[in-house]
């Protein structure tokens, strides 16, 4: 493989009146790499600090631990004299240095955080060793962060580190100085960087990267931290947006016939306007390690200040569509065998982390083609540290795809995807001239893009639109439709967005096997009770996989071919049905994410043994790999499935249980319901073990015969596992008089009630189950009006808000005393009630959920609809 050498980092004409400095640089990946080496290759003497000692030795060796155009030749110049040098010691870095510049990696956490570990332990190390090692002759050390992080990190993270007494002979100043280096051109970009800026309080600090960085000739911006920490984000965020909106053009411009690239051509020649050609033009998604990033970073900020920020959440979307309709035209074309030529997210680079190139090759993987990987710069042998653990998350087997020239990967092969198209690459597809080539970057030349048969990115047009109804098919296993009321809800969705809709469930009581409801065509089985034991669980699931598997069978045969698979959890057993439909049909699966089966199992037996718990987890996984989307429903649950799931965050979309405000509100109340009382309090729910109805009993007895409130009366709505359980406990506690459990009951009583009760109970307890799930109940009764009394759980807040009290976790006096006060306090009762309502009907409403699920379903079944298309009901805030 041949490599450009970047220019060697210049000197300007002032540095031989400043002497070189002593530089320690935490962290030898992509940045700490290349400033290393700048830095050395004008004079200063460095040591590179990393935790990673392959990175060290390679470094000892004159080798680069990253492919950077020009490094490894700066790097094999500055060991050989001397200049660079690398440990994995803080304290030999850290002895005499003048400077401490820290570029460790800052990556995303669970939910977009900025995960600031290593900054943090980057700086503690620092510290430490300055217990050990002598200042530098000046005495005074400046501690710079180059790393991409959140506003307030310096003052909040690196400075604090420094504020104890420091050892005789220490003062410390600390920066912000971001880099603006690019993957593929690093070295060419620190010597020319498009500004350089020092954000400090400090002087001595700001004096000090005068002296560092006098080799470009013009001194610092001198800004404040805030503002030199925030402007890496702010450019990133812009780049990305940039990239996005390229590649949104180009997606409207491709159905009208237009030449989306000549257009940007022509609109980038405004170069007045901050409009860079690298970012400009239509190609494929963004990566890398900066802009996901970053772009995460920023919009965690955002909603952590309650910020509304719709371009970044949209630039995300249509990177992920960029990604989506790739992985559409190669289905498209129906044919199995396919050259990727192109992993890292950009040539020249062997940056994996975040790569659309990775991502398209899994999906890819994951629909079954026959995939071979040509990279000229990939070798797994030499991938380190964090690039090493994301491509083994992502492509375990990349040894065995990766191929060594790009005719072996086009050998045999009917579609070749070009991500980076070099002359190795060019040549091979005019020798092996696959039947069909998707150019991901419009770089490979007229010469290829007239050849025939060309779908090229100019050339490709949409799918073509379905000859028929496309096709969903539902299973659940734990309720039928329509009691399922999320699943209903969903079915009556697709049904308006023009689908035809399929349920496998469970008979109910008055269940058909076959039957049409409202234009949804259901087929049930007997459903078989568990006795409570692990045994009985596996057996009930065993048998349940099995019927639903004879009735998909059934349902398929009857009416051809499914388009989209949605199974509803628990429990998490229906994701081979999902592989064996993908093989033979291409169906594509979305796992609607209804409850966490690890969790369920901690909370119903906390003592149980770790194998049903390692079961569970493995099945867990096994379901959201097979996924092609997941609908989580609420952000607890969306994280899990990034997390443990290990989905990427464009493939997880929250759609909560919303009700129907119009269907649920409320009516005439019937005084007859109190049965004598003064006041009506109502549970609305499954009973089962971890649902706490136990505790409404326990709380209901404390009010009525240890408080004496013999005004309240109790009606609880709602069967299950431990109904017959709880209807002894209500009679042992001697609470017939003032608690009717009616078992399930029709809609119209469910209304009834809740039109004339005082308030609704949500007494899940705190479990590892509960704590992160959405009740529905919460929100039903906040549609009738009602306000709640609820325990302290964190998703019990998020849905109720202000509509609900809370008592003190799993505490029955608590629980009972939050009743009696907000019964006595009918002003309050008006206030939540009228609160809750607002708050469906403006925000929590199955209204406001459909489009997003919707969404979901079409991206997987190809369809596309204009806005006027999505469907719609009207959301009423009538009482």
């Amino acid at each position: 493989m041949t490599q450009t050498t970047a220019p060697a980092v210049p000197s300007a004409p002032s540095m031989p009146s400043m002497p070189p400095m002593q530089v320690a640089v935490f962290g030898l990946g992509y940045v700490g790499c290349v400033t290393a080496a700048g830095l050395a290759s004008v004079g200063h003497r460095v040591v590179g600090v990393d935790v990673d000692q392959l990175k060290v030795d390679m470094i000892r060796d004159g080798r680069s631990p990253v492919v950077e155009p020009g490094v490894e030749e700066l790097i094999a110049d500055t060991v050989s004299r001397g200049l660079l040098r690398a440990t994995t010691d803080s304290r030999e870095a850290i002895a005499h240095a003048d400077v401490s510049l820290v570029c460790v990696g800052t990556p995303s956490g669970a939910h977009g955080e900025t995960d600031l570990g290593y900054i943090a332990r980057a700086v503690a190390d620092i510290r430490a060793a300055m217990d050990e090692v002598a200042p530098p002759a000046s005495g005074h050390h400046t501690v710079v962060v180059r790393s991409t992080v959140p506003p307030g990190t310096v003052d909040g993270v690196v400075s604090p580190a420094f504020a104890d007494p420091l050892p005789h002979g220490w003062s410390v100043g600390t920066a912000m100085v971001p880099e603006f280096l690019r993957e593929g051109s690093g070295v060419d970009d620190f010597a020319h960087p498009p500004f350089l800026v020092a954000g400090t309080d400090d002087q001595a600090a700001l004096d000090a990267m005068t002296r560092l960085f006098a080799f470009l000739g013009r001194p610092p911006r001198h800004v404040s931290v805030g503002t030199a920490e925030g402007l890496k984000y702010a450019c990133n965020a812009f780049h990305a947006a940039k990239i996005s909106f390229a590649n949104e053009m180009a997606r409207v411009l491709r159905f009208h016939g237009v030449d989306s690239r000549e257009v940007m051509d022509v609109f980038c020649e405004d170069d007045k306007l901050n409009i860079s050609r690298a970012y400009l033009r239509p190609g494929f998604a963004f990566g890398g390690s900066c802009l996901p990033k970053d772009l995460r970073s920023l919009q965690h900020m955002a909603r952590t200040s309650g910020v509304d920020v719709p371009l970044l959440a949209g630039t995300w979307q249509t990177n992920e569509l960029v990604i989506s309709e790739v992985v559409d035209r190669v289905v498209a074309l129906g044919r199995r065998r396919v050259a990727l030529l192109g992993l890292s997210f950009k040539s020249n680079t062997d940056d994996l982390r975040e790569s659309p190139n990775v991502e398209l090759a899994e999906r890819l993987m994951g629909k079954g083609f026959e995939l071979r990987v040509y990279d000229p710069i990939i070798n797994p042998e030499r991938l380190v540290g964090a690039n090493r653990r994301h491509v083994e998350a992502k492509l375990p087997h990349l040894n065995r795809l990766l191929v060594c020239r790009p005719e072996d990967a086009l050998a045999d092969a009917d579609v070749a995807v070009v991500a980076h198209a070099g002359v190795p690459v060019r040549e091979a597809l005019l020798e092996r001239r696959p039947a069909a080539i998707i150019d991901l970057q419009g770089d490979l030349g007229s010469t290829i893009e007239s050849l025939p048969r060309l779908p090229g990115h100019r050339m490709v047009t949409s799918p073509a639109p379905h000859d028929r109804t496309p096709r969903v098919l539902i299973v659940i296993q734990n309720l039928h439709v329509p009691f399922d009321r999320r699943v209903w809800l969903e079915c009556q969705s697709l049904l308006r967005a023009g689908y035809d809709v399929t349920v496998v469930c469970p008979a109910g009581p008055q269940s058909r096997p076959h039957e049409v409801i409202d234009g949804v065509e259901v087929f049930t089985y007997r459903p078989r009770p568990s006795d409570g034991t692990t045994r009985g669980f596996v057996t009930e699931y065993l048998y349940s996989f099995l019927a639903t598997a004879r009735l998909v069978l059934r349902a398929r045969r009857r009416r051809g071919r499914i388009d989209v698979l949605q199974a509803c959890n628990p429990p998490d057993i229906f994701w081979p049905l999902a592989r064996w439909l993908r093989l033979r049909d291409g169906t594509r699966f979305v796992f609607d994410h209804h409850d966490l089966c690890p969790e369920l199992y901690r909370s119903r037996f906390p003592d149980g043994r770790r194998l049903p718990l390692r079961a569970l987890l493995f099945l867990e996984r096994a379901t959201f790999r097979a996924a092609d989307a997941v609908t989580s429903t609420n952000d607890s649950y969306a994280s899990v499935a990034r997390t443990r799931g290990g989905k990427a965050a464009q493939d997880v979309t929250v759609v909560r249980t919303g009700p129907d405000p119009d269907r649920l509100k409320a009516g005439p109340a019937e005084p007859g319901l109190r049965r004598g009382h003064r006041h009506l309090v109502a549970y609305l729910g499954v009973m089962g073990p971890q649902d706490g109805v136990d505790i409404v009993l326990d709380a209901a007895h404390h009010i009525v015969n240890e408080l004496g409130r013999t005004d309240i009366a109790f009606t609880l709505l709602g069967g299950g596992d431990c109904y017959p359980d709880l209807v002894r406990q209500r009679d042992r506690l001697g609470l017939g008089e003032h608690v009717v459990m009616t078992g399930r009951v029709p809609d119209a009583t469910v209304s009834s009630v809740l039109s004339t009760a005082d308030l609704g109970l949500s007494p899940d307890p705190r479990n590892p189950l509960n704590d992160v799930s959405t009740m529905n109940k919460t929100m039903e009764y906040m549609a009738f009006g009602l306000p709640v009394v609820a325990f302290d759980l964190v998703e019990t807040r998020v849905s109720a808000g202000p509509a609900a009290v809370y008592a003190r976790p799993n505490d029955v006096e608590a629980f009972a005393a939050a009743i009696v006060d907000l019964l006595d306090d009918p002003q309050a009762r008006a206030t939540m009630g009228r609160l809750g309502r607002e708050r469906v009907v403006d925000e929590l409403a199955w209204q406001h959920q459909e489009k997003a699920y919707v969404g979901v379903v079409d991206r997987l079944a190809g369809v596309r609809r204009a806005a006027a298309e999505q469907p719609a009901a009207p959301v009423g805030r009538g009482a």
